[in-house]
């Protein structure tokens, strides 16, 4: 199940996604409509398609 928690003030809307332990997924100003979160190429909220490296110890 996917649910949102929508925190506001007068010049910021924050989305936080408790079931992706906590993770915030949008910041918003409010004024413009803008969303001011930095995205990664591979996705909003999930690591799938993430790059990937070798282990620790080889890192």
């Amino acid at each position: 199940m996917t649910s949102s928690l929508w925190l506001h003030n007068d010049r910021l809307s924050v989305e936080v996604r408790p079931d992706k332990g906590a993770g915030i997924t949008s910041i918003t100003e409010r004024a413009t409509g803008i969303d001011i979160l930095f995205r990664t190429p591979w996705g909003r909220s999930d690591l799938a398609g993430a790059p990937v490296t070798g282990d620790s110890r080889t890192d």
